[in-house]
C-alpha cells in the first residue's frame, strides 16, 4: 500500500497548517484530539487527483494551494494512518507516522467545518486562544445560512449546465474587467488601487444597486426568493451607551479583555438561533450595565449605527460566491476611492460585477463626504484625520477632495442656517429696547504674529452671539482690535439700528478713546472679570517684595468683586466701598469718626485727584462677626508699614480708580470668554486658516453657542472638585452637560439634501469683510527664488568676505 510520509519542516517552510481556522503550528502546538499524542505535518499529495480532493477539504480557493502547504494530523482519523494500531500501542516520539494513499482531510466539503471528534477553534485545551464564543456563532451562523443557500440552488446550477447561457463578456479576461470597471471616483488623486489596506469603512445598507442589471440572468423564483434574503439589509441598531467614566466588573464570560472593556459591548446570552430572530424582527439592543459615577447623572444617548469598520481579510471572507447565481468566484480585485472600496468579481459562469461599499450622490460617494462632512463639524483637522488613517492602515480621502467638499456643499449650509438665525435675533433686538452688549477680540495666533482679529458682540442678558467681523492685516490702518470694534459697532447701531445703551469691553485704551469720540451716547462699561484680574496681577507682583502682601491678595481680589455687585450702580458708593479695604486690614472697623487714620491718609494720596475721600455713604464694616487679633494666621497692617504703603498705592491709584468707577454695572464678559474657547476647538492657534474657513467657523461656534442656551440642550448636571492654580487650593465647579448632536445631525441632513438635489449655493462673506483682502498683508512683493539664493549668506562666505 502506497503511503505519504510526514514532512519534517526546516526554517524556510511553512509553520501552520493551511486547513482554515486551524490555528497548529509545527513545534509549538499540540493534538486537540483526546488520546492523540503526537501532531505530525503532511505535505500536499502528488497525485493531481488526491491533490485535488485535498484542495476541496482545506477550505481554500484551488489557485491559492501551493505544494508547500501542509497539513496537520488532527484533520485524519485514526483509520487514515498506515500504522494506526502500532501508533495507539507503542507511540514515541522518534516514530515514523505514515498516511494511506487514499487519506483525505477530515472535513466537511460543503460548510469546511472540522468533524465531531474534533474539538472546535478555541477550546479549552488549545494553545492558542483563536476566536473569541461570538465570533465562531456568527460564522457558523453565516456559514449555515450560505449552506442554504447553496443547496438550493444545486437543481438551478444542474440544469444550467446543460444549457450554458450566452454572456458576450465570458470570454474577457480578467484584467479587461479590471480596466474597463467603472469608476466612481471623485479626484483622480484620491483613487488609490491596493490590496494591502488591513481595514476599510463599509455601510450597514450594501450598495446592490451598483452592479449593472443588463447582464443578469433570469432567475427562477427560488433562486430569486434566496438572493433576495441574502442581500436583506440588516436592522437599524440601536445603543445605549453611558458618558464618563466606566466601571468594568469582571465577567465568567470568554470573550477577550479588550472586548469586556469596551462600554458598548454586550455578548448575547441564551440560544444563539433566538438572538438571531429577535434581531431580525427589530428587537435587538445592545444595552451597557455599568455603575453610576458618583456625583455624576446617567447621560444615555441612544442613536442608530449605520456604517461599521470591518477587516479588509474579512470582507474577502463574504465574496466566496457570485451574489447572482451562487457560484464560486474565479477572480476578484478591490480597489479604493477615498475611504470607499469597490470589489470587482468575476465568477466560473462569466459574470462580472462590481459591489460598492458605500451609495453615491451623482459623483460624490456617501461614505467620503460624510467623513468630510463630520471632520469639520467635530473640528477636526484634515492633517490628525490623514495621519489617524495612516496609522490604522485605512484609506482616506486627498486633502483636495476634502476642501472641495467643504466650501461646495458643507459651508453653504452653515452660512444658511447661522444667517436665519442672526435675522431672527435682529427682529427680536430691534423690539427690545434698551440694550446691554460685551464684546472682546481673538486673534488668530498668540504673541505678536497675528494675522486676522475676530471681534465678536454679545448680549449680556441672553448670552447670544448677535454678530462678528473678521479683518486682516492690510485692510485697515491701526490696531486691529480698534478697527473691528468701531467697524462692528457702526453696523449694529446705523445698518441694524439697535437701541445700544451699555457696551463692556476690557480695558482697552484705544477702543476707550473711540468710544468717547464716534458713540459718545453709549456708557461704556469695563469687565469685572478683567479688573479683578489687572488687580491681581498688580498685588501678585507687589508680593514679590513685601511679603505681607501676599496673604492679603485674594481677600482683596474677593473685595472688589463684592463692591462691584452690592454697590447696585451707584458709582459714588462703589469707590467708598471698595476703599474700606484700607481700613479693614488696619484691623479698623468703624471708621467714621477716626480723624487721625483721615489726616495719616491725606499724607498718603497721590495722584491729581486724591483718593481715598472722606466715607460718606459708608463708615463701617458690613461683617457681623468682628475679627479678633487672637488666633489669626493672617497678619493686620500697620500704617507706617512699606507694605501697607505699597497697597494703599496700588489701590488708589487715579487711573485704576477711575477704571473701576465703570465697572459699576457689574457686567463680565466670561460668557464670551467660554465663546472664545469654544471657537478655539474649530479655528486652533497652531493652525493657519483662510478667510472664508475662518468666517464660516466661526458661523459654526456661534451656532452652538446659541444651541447651549436652549433648555432642550442640556443633558444635566455634575458637581466636581478641580484645582485652581489662581486661588492654589480646591474649589467645587459644576459642569452642564450639553447636546451637541443635534444641531450637527440637522446640518448634515441640509447638506445631504442639498447634495442629493444638486443644489448649489452661492458663498457670500462679504458682510463679514467689509474690505478686499490683499494678497500679502506686508505689502511687498515676493522676489525670486534666484535672488533669494543670491543674497542667501552663511557664516563661511561672511568670513571669506571679511
Amino acid at each position: 500500500m502506497d503511503v505519504i510520509k510526514d514532512s519534517k519542516l526546516s526554517a524556510i517552510n511553512m509553520g501552520y497548517c493551511a486547513v482554515q481556522w486551524c490555528k497548529n503550528e509545527n513545534g509549538k502546538s499540540k493534538s486537540k484530539i483526546d488520546g492523540r499524542k503526537f501532531l505530525r505535518f503532511f505535505p500536499m499529495p502528488k497525485d493531481p487527483k488526491l491533490a485535488k480532493s485535498w484542495k476541496l477539504r482545506i477550505g481554500r480557493r484551488p489557485e491559492d494551494v501551493t505544494t508547500k502547504m501542509l497539513v496537520c494530523s488532527d484533520h485524519f482519523k485514526d483509520e487514515d494512518f498506515a500504522n494506526h494500531m502500532k501508533i495507539k500501542l507503542f507511540y514515541h516520539d522518534k516514530m515514523h507516522i505514515k498516511l494511506n494513499s487514499t487519506a483525505i482531510p477530515n472535513t466537511d466539503s460543503e460548510t469546511l467545518e472540522l468533524s465531531k471528534h474534533f474539538p472546535s477553534v478555541g477550546d479549552a485545551n488549545s494553545d492558542s486562544p483563536g476566536p473569541s464564543k461570538r465570533s465562531r456563532k456568527r460564522v457558523r451562523r453565516d456559514l449555515a445560512s450560505v449552506k442554504e443557500f447553496i443547496q438550493e440552488q444545486e437543481i438551478i446550477l444542474e440544469a444550467r449546465l446543460e444549457n450554458p447561457p450566452v454572456d458576450a463578456d465570458i470570454d474577457r479576461s480578467t484584467d479587461d474587467l479590471l480596466s474597463t470597471a467603472t469608476s466612481f471616483s471623485e479626484d483622480d488623486n484620491s483613487l488609490s488601487v491596493s490590496t494591502q489596506t488591513d481595514l476599510c469603512l463599509c455601510s450597514c445598507t450594501c450598495s446592490a444597486d451598483r452592479i449593472s442589471q443588463s447582464s443578469r440572468p433570469k432567475l427562477a423564483s427560488s433562486q430569486t426568493d434566496a438572493v433576495a434574503q441574502y442581500r436583506t439589509a440588516l436592522p437599524t441598531v440601536e445603543i445605549e451607551c453611558q458618558d464618563y467614566d466606566f466601571e468594568t466588573s469582571t465577567s465568567s464570560s470568554t470573550s477577550s479583555q479588550s472586548e469586556s472593556e469596551d462600554p458598548d459591548y454586550q455578548p448575547f446570552h441564551g440560544d444563539s438561533e433566538q438572538c438571531w430572530e429577535e434581531l431580525e424582527q427589530g428587537k435587538g439592543r445592545r444595552t451597557t450595565n455599568m455603575k453610576q459615577p458618583r456625583g455624576r447623572p446617567v447621560v444615555k444617548k441612544t442613536y442608530p449605527i449605520s456604517w461599521a469598520i470591518i477587516s479588509l481579510q474579512q470582507l474577502y471572507l463574504l465574496f466566496q460566491f457570485c451574489l447572482d447565481c451562487g457560484s464560486r468566484l474565479t477572480s476578484r480585485a478591490a480597489r479604493f476611492s477615498g475611504a470607499t472600496i469597490f470589489m470587482d468579481y468575476i465568477c466560473c459562469f462569466g459574470h462580472k460585477r462590481t459591489w460598492c461599499s458605500s451609495p453615491s450622490y451623482h459623483r460624490y460617494t456617501h461614505i467620503n463626504s460624510l467623513l468630510s462632512f463630520s471632520t469639520t463639524l467635530c473640528g477636526i483637522r484634515f492633517s490628525s484625520m490623514k495621519h489617524l488613517m495612516q496609522l490604522c492602515e485605512m484609506p482616506f480621502i486627498s486633502k483636495t477632495v476634502f476642501n472641495g467638499h467643504r466650501k461646495k456643499w458643507l459651508f453653504p449650509v452653515i452660512y444658511k442656517m447661522y444667517n436665519d438665525e442672526k435675522l431672527s435675533i435682529m427682529s427680536k433686538l430691534k423690539f427690545a429696547g434698551k440694550l446691554s452688549i460685551s464684546g472682546d477680540a481673538q486673534y488668530d495666533s498668540p504673541g505678536f504674529s497675528a494675522k486676522m482679529c475676530t471681534y465678536t458682540i454679545m448680549n449680556s442678558e441672553t448670552n447670544e452671539i448677535i454678530d462678528f467681523i473678521v479683518i486682516q492685516k492690510g485692510q485697515y490702518e491701526g490696531e486691529l482690535e480698534k478697527q473691528a470694534c468701531q467697524l462692528l459697532l457702526e453696523i449694529l447701531i446705523r445698518e441694524h439700528e439697535l437701541d445700544v445703551e451699555i457696551f463692556v469691553t476690557d480695558r482697552h485704551t484705544g477702543i476707550g478713546a473711540m468710544m468717547r469720540e464716534n458713540f459718545p451716547a453709549v456708557y461704556h462699561a469695563f469687565d469685572v472679570w478683567h479688573m479683578a484680574k489687572s488687580l491681581q496681577k498688580k498685588l501678585t507682583a507687589c508680593a514679590k517684595k513685601h511679603q505681607k502682601v501676599g496673604s492679603w491678595t485674594q481677600m482683596l481680589v474677593r473685595h472688589f468683586w463684592w463692591s462691584c455687585r452690592e454697590c447696585k450702580g451707584n458709582v459714588d458708593l462703589l469707590i467708598e466701598m471698595f476703599h474700606s479695604c484700607l481700613f479693614h486690614i488696619l484691623d479698623i472697623h468703624n471708621w467714621g469718626r477716626r480723624r487721625k487714620i483721615h489726616s495719616q491718609f491725606g499724607e498718603l494720596r497721590v495722584g491729581s485727584r486724591p483718593y481715598p475721600t472722606r466715607p460718606v455713604l459708608m463708615k463701617q464694616c458690613y461683617h457681623t462677626q468682628h475679627c479678633h487679633r487672637e488666633g489669626r494666621e493672617i497678619p493686620w497692617f500697620n500704617v507706617e508699614d512699606e507694605d501697607f504703603k505699597a497697597v494703599f498705592k496700588i489701590i488708589t491709584g487715579t487711573k485704576f480708580t477711575n477704571d473701576v468707577k465703570k465697572c459699576s454695572k457689574f457686567i463680565h464678559t466670561g460668557k464670551l470668554e467660554s465663546f472664545h474657547s469654544l471657537k478655539l476647538s474649530y479655528l486652533p492657534k497652531s493652525t493657519g486658516f483662510t478667510m472664508a474657513t475662518t468666517v464660516i467657523l466661526t458661523m459654526l461656534a456661534a451656532i452652538q453657542n446659541n444651541t447651549y442656551l436652549k433648555s432642550k440642550s442640556k443633558l444635566g448636571s455634575y458637581i466636581i472638585r478641580q484645582w485652581s492654580r489662581a486661588n492654589k487650593e480646591y474649589l467645587i465647579k459644576e459642569r452642564t452637560v450639553y447636546d451637541d448632536t443635534t444641531f450637527k445631525k440637522e446640518i448634515l441632513q441640509k447638506t445631504f439634501l442639498n447634495l442629493s438635489r444638486k443644489e448649489v449655493y452661492h458663498l457670500n462673506i462679504s458682510p463679514y469683510v467689509r474690505k478686499p483682502i490683499p494678497k500679502t498683508f506686508h505689502g511687498k512683493s515676493a522676489p525670486s527664488r534666484e535672488e533669494l539664493q543670491a543674497k542667501k549668506q552663511s557664516r563661511l562666505t561672511q568670513s571669506q568676505k571679511t
